[in-house]
């Protein structure tokens, strides 16, 4: 049928095309509203994780540096205050320590509430040493009877922002003094909290207790509920011993608008554009060619989407051959770092006395055990835990070769990380030896049916890992519970954040030590 001059055609056309547009016009409208409703929860969430990621990389950084101040204080100063150790000493151990942890601004040992003993503080940060004398003033009889550290923020921000840890040294159950450390928070300010303001309209803050600014990004320090107001504000909290640092990230909505606005406006022609061509589409296109053209577009998608995960396997794969060479790379490095420290020692024995011989060669078997698992992890670094039977096992052979001992070794297959079993197979050299040199106090075959022998145990207990060491020997003598050894037992078990116990059971004697298993 014909029509004059087309005009019911292009009716029927607008009749149909303009409700299409309209409802794509509608469609348009409630999408983009979503899509600003699910950019500002991208935004927040994306925000959460900056936070999130900061929080738990300052977490982690500084409780290793506590941990290893925890060290410091229940075992180097209390061997100072028994006189096992001299001041100067004292004095490299502080520097060496300084060396190790840039973030540690100041030490100072006190007897006494002001009393200084010994200080170490670096170029610039002496004036913290002032700050944790009158700290140790103000906390020196509040730890009487406590053996958790105390944490405190800094009465100022020079040279840099910082907080303060006193940890209580303890001789024989008595406080013999205090060990206070500075440690800055310049490093992980600029590491991880300035990249938080980077941006118009973000802001971040480090705070402490119940409302202390350590540091902002910028001069204003605003309340929490200033903060909430028009603005997105994320949050994340840490404990160190009984201080709370929190991380605050602020980012204002008016911003994230903006952003989004400038997004939105090419997008939009993009989609007005789109609409007219669909609308022309709709006009002139039969049904065949649309369907031709959407298999086109779907096989091009395929084939792109195809080589975007060939693409990601790839780079996942080198990624992976990277980690791994380097971690061979690190293992072998450690593995001739203590091979080469066993050699100088052993050089040093040869012009040294017989006692002098001995000490060393007790450091040469506590830098073994230090090693081992280093070098049973060295063939295969593509895990980062030992298996504790392997371990124990081969540590074992170390001590009781040619001791004319018998061994008996129980150990549950438990894969330990390494973190812990470097501090467990110190202990468990140390109790050994203490069972193989003093179980029997020189009387071999002492308890009859029993011969001269060592058992030993290693179990899961639920959540914890029990270590067990018996001889059946002559049992403890006057004395023994405060030797070296049995120092050292202690201060590995509280680095594992576990318990120890030693008594005499008839015959003989039992070490054990539990911890938990991370």
């Amino acid at each position: 049928m014909k029509h004059a001059g087309g005009q019911p055609y292009r009716a029927t056309f607008l009749f149909v095309a303009i409700p299409i547009a309209a409802a794509i016009a509608l469609a348009w409208i409630v999408i983009d509203r979503a899509s600003v409703r699910t950019h500002l929860e991208m935004a927040e969430r994306n925000r959460a994780l900056q936070v999130e990621l900061a929080r738990n990389a300052m977490e982690e950084g500084f409780e290793r540096l506590l941990q290893e101040n925890r060290v410091l204080a229940a075992y180097s100063f209390p061997e100072y205050a028994r006189g096992l150790r001299g001041r100067a000493s004292m004095e490299a151990l502080l520097e060496a320590e300084g060396d190790a942890y840039p973030e540690s601004l100041s030490y100072c040992y006190l007897t006494g509430p002001g009393r200084l003993e010994l200080a170490w503080a670096r170029p610039g940060a002496e004036e913290t040493m002032e700050a944790l004398v009158f700290a140790s003033v103000a906390q020196w009889d509040g730890f009487l009877g406590m053996s958790d550290p105390v944490v405190l923020s800094s009465r100022s921000n020079r040279p840099e922002p910082y907080f303060m840890a006193l940890f209580p040294v303890h001789v024989g159950g008595d406080m013999v003094g205090i060990l206070a450390t500075a440690i800055g928070l310049g490093r992980s300010i600029d590491t991880y909290l300035s990249p938080l303001a980077e941006g118009e309209g973000r802001r971040s803050f480090l705070m402490f207790g119940a409302g202390r600014v350590l540091w902002a990004s910028d001069d204003r320090n605003p309340s929490l509920f200033e903060l909430d107001q028009g603005s997105l504000m994320t949050s994340r909290s840490f404990a160190l011993g009984d201080g709370e640092f929190t991380i605050i990230a602020d980012e204002s909505r008016a911003s994230l608008l903006s952003e989004l606005e400038a997004i939105d406006r090419p997008r939009f022609l993009v989609g007005a554009m789109g609409l007219l061509t669909m609308v022309a589409a709709l006009f002139f296109a039969n049904r065949l060619y649309l369907e031709r053209r959407g298999r086109q577009a779907l096989a091009s998608e395929e084939r792109r989407l195809s080589a975007r995960v060939a693409a990601g396997e790839r780079e996942l794969r080198a990624l992976l051959d990277d980690r791994e060479l380097l971690l061979r790379e690190l293992h072998h490095r450690v593995k001739n770092n203590f091979q080469y420290l066993d050699s100088l020692i052993e050089l040093q024995k040869g012009g040294a006395s017989a006692d002098a011989a001995a000490a060393l060669s007790n450091i040469q078997a506590r830098i073994a055990a230090l090693a081992a698992a280093y070098l049973i992890n060295a063939d295969r670094p593509e895990s980062l835990r030992v298996d504790a039977r392997d371990y124990l096992t081969a540590l074992a052979g170390k001590v009781v070769d040619g001791a004319g001992v018998e061994l008996v070794i129980e150990a549950e297959d438990i894969p330990v990380s390494l973190d812990s079993a470097v501090p467990l197979g110190l202990l468990f050299h140390e109790l050994l030896t203490n069972a193989v040199r003093h179980g029997y106090a020189g009387k071999r075959g002492y308890a009859g049916g029993h011969g001269d022998r060592v058992a030993v145990r290693f179990y899961r207990d639920g959540e914890t890992a029990v270590l067990e060491v018996r001889d059946f020997g002559t049992g403890l003598e006057a004395g023994t519970a405060d030797g070296l050894g049995l120092t050292i037992v202690r201060a590995l078990v509280a680095q594992l954040n576990g318990g120890f116990s030693l008594e005499n059971r008839e015959p003989g004697v039992i070490a054990e030590a539990r911890f938990p298993l991370a």
